[in-house]
């Protein structure tokens, strides 16, 4: 009921971008106005299935975890540090391949880092793990072992993404779907590893997304006026997937789940 409820909030308002690109509709504001929007679909999904489940009392509960900001350093400075690791190196690859220094990216305006932190932290995707890493990921693992659960829901995750592949105005239009699922899966490891290391902190998980958002916004991927920027995309998939193999690898695959052994 979840994964419906939050594929289904947010598709029927990106369904909006789809027909404006279309042409059959005319949008009256800019389409970033729906996406922001349709970013809070897991959000409220989970939001409503837990006032169904417990009444406002839960919900309060749930909301309380959101809003619990006390982390480690030392995970402050892994949420900060993994993602810059994973963005950073495949852009110098690239450029030692012969790839160009994207021109949009905000290594040149390093002024506006904080105000592209804020809007995916508030709502350019890390609002999205109240629902995936905040509901989701608890029941998931409850069924499975962390890893299994990551992969699942990282699929389930990317999947979710897929109207924006059709509207012009986003990142993913010049993505391809199959690569970026597959990076999902990689970034949903590493997010479960996180999570569960934190003590099941919702707000480390809404953190690391909205880090990631940023560094490749720092280290951009998707740059389709230059010539070889699939290659960028290969790079940057294989190294989100490096990680979450080195960090399943080293947690035995428990993801920062204490077994009883």
């Amino acid at each position: 009921m979840y994964f419906v409820l939050a594929f289904g909030l947010t598709w029927l308002i990106w369904l909006l971008g789809i027909l404006a690109t279309g042409g059959l509709i005319e949008l009256p504001v800019p389409f970033m106005v729906f996406f922001f929007l349709g970013t809070w679909g897991p959000f409220v999904a989970a939001s409503w299935l837990t006032f169904c489940g417990g009444g406002r009392a839960e919900v309060r509960k749930f909301w309380r975890r959101g809003l619990n900001f006390r982390i480690s350093r030392r995970w402050l400075l892994i949420i900060m540090g993994v993602p810059l690791l994973v963005s950073a190196v495949p852009l110098g690859v690239y450029l030692l391949m012969g790839g160009a220094v994207p021109e949009d990216a905000l290594m040149s305006r390093p002024w506006m880092i904080i105000p592209v932190f804020i809007t995916y932290f508030l709502t350019g995707g890390g609002n999205e793990e109240w629902g995936w890493r905040g509901y989701a990921l608890d029941r998931l693992q409850e069924r499975w072992d962390p890893f299994s659960a990551s992969i699942v829901l990282g699929l389930i995750w990317g999947c979710w993404h897929a109207p924006l592949f059709f509207i012009e105005y986003t990142g993913q239009y010049h993505m391809s779907l199959p690569l970026f699922i597959i990076g999902t899966v990689g970034m949903s490891v590493i997010h479960t590893w996180v999570y569960n290391k934190t003590g099941r902190s919702l707000f480390a998980a809404w953190l690391l997304h909205a880090v990631f958002g940023t560094v490749w916004a720092v280290f951009p991927m998707v740059q389709p006026q230059f010539e070889g920027y699939r290659h960028m995309q290969i790079y940057d998939f294989t190294s989100v997937l490096v990680v979450a193999l080195i960090v399943a690898g080293a947690t035995r695959f428990r993801l920062g789940v204490v077994t009883g052994d």
